[in-house]
């Protein structure tokens, strides 16, 4: 992958950035073990609270989800463009 922005909201404080996931798709074919590598990272630099919607950590495991389904379908969409 030549360029990729990871973004994440409600899950924290502030807005996140997650630097770590987009780092590790950098110059990688995006095989759905990269993808899934990337996801990981996005939903460890997730910082949700436990609340009446569910826990911390079943909003990380929603984040890595979230994430996972957004790169495919990204990834499909780009190469749909270049074709």
């Amino acid at each position: 992958m030549a360029s990729c922005g990871i973004g994440l909201t409600a899950v924290g404080p502030h807005n996140i950035k997650a630097t770590e996931a987009e780092r590790s798709l950098d110059g990688k074919e995006p095989t759905d073990q990269v993808i899934a590598e990337a996801a990981r990272l996005a939903a460890e630099a997730a910082e949700p609270k436990d609340d009446l919607r569910g826990s911390a950590a079943y909003k990380k495991d929603v984040v890595r989800v979230f994430v996972q389904r957004g790169l495919k379908t990204a990834i499909a969409r780009a190469k749909e463009v270049k074709a």
